[in-house]
């Protein structure tokens, strides 16, 4: 399981460039949003106020005037606590021991022993692969579009499909990958837009079937298929059209199905409804 923080933000650069002086990996922006990497199980998604308040039917909270998470990270030991402490005073922070009325302080660093993590690891991960054994290639797709993959293991091919806010560098699929290699050839690419992939304009979802189908194509003709979020709606509408998808394995399409599901936000509800406006694989 994977735990995305959401923050609403006035300035998307300036919050996006504290958390990389902290020392964290911008994984990926789009308009109005960035995702921060934290670790492999958690994302902080930075989204500017107008994007963030699509999403809620309340007010948004003023930092300034008051306090809405308390959230905390875990590391290693209690010079790593000051190590980060005293990174983020220097990226601008404000400490939330500063005394306000008559109050006294608040302790500016709380310390707890490390507990063991949940959850459990991709099979075969822990062992690692001998990244000599992972060969870096490219393809064209349909339109000239190059397409970069990475290699790894050996077997039947699988083709792996991220999400939106990801690349194949992202450490849960290189995780995927590595698990997968140890009975699998494993092609991991950049979706178009994505890390070492071209971005041809204009975007459109047929597009990105056809770089599915040439990566495919590089891996013999015929794969199985694993997609992810976005991914996976990806890999399903290829899957309809491409009979050279073998086997395919979905997680987390995005796609709203009965009455039963949440409610979407407005801003979803007026994009769904607009002629063109699924936009699921993009």
């Amino acid at each position: 399981m994977q735990l995305f923080v959401n923050m609403a933000v006035k300035d998307l650069d300036r919050s996006s460039k504290f958390f990389t002086d902290l020392g964290f990996n911008l994984f990926g922006m789009a308009q109005g949003m960035a995702s921060v990497i934290i670790s492999e199980q958690t994302q902080v998604m930075l989204l500017e106020e107008p994007v963030f308040g699509s999403f809620i039917t309340k007010e948004i909270a003023d930092s300034a005037k008051s306090t809405e998470a308390i959230l905390c990270l875990g590391v290693e030991n209690p010079a790593a606590v000051d190590a980060l402490v005293d990174k983020a005073l220097a990226a601008g922070a404000t400490p939330a021991g500063v005394p306000a009325a008559g109050r006294p302080p608040l302790p500016a660093r709380l310390r707890r022993p490390r507990r063991t993590p949940l959850g459990g690891a991709v099979p075969g991960a822990a062992d690692g692969v001998n990244q000599d054994a992972v060969m870096s290639g490219s393809v064209k797709s349909a339109d000239g579009t190059l397409i970069a993959y990475d290699r790894l293991g050996e077997g039947p091919a699988v083709v792996l499909v991220q999400g939106a806010f990801s690349d194949r560098r992202h450490p849960l699929m290189t995780a995927i990958a590595e698990g997968l290699a140890r009975w699998f050839t494993v092609y991991n690419y950049d979706r178009r837009g994505r890390g070492g992939s071209g971005d041809t304009q204009p975007y459109a979802v047929e597009r990105e079937i056809e770089d599915l189908a040439a990566v495919a194509g590089a891996a013999g003709g015929a794969a199985m298929v694993f997609g992810g979020s976005s991914g996976a709606a990806l890999a399903l509408e290829a899957a309809a059209v491409n009979p050279s998808i073998s086997k395919l394995a979905v997680w987390e399409p995005p796609y709203h199905v009965d009455d039963g599901a949440p409610a979407l936000p407005p801003r979803l509800r007026r994009a769904a409804r607009r002629p063109g406006g699924d936009g699921a694989a993009g």
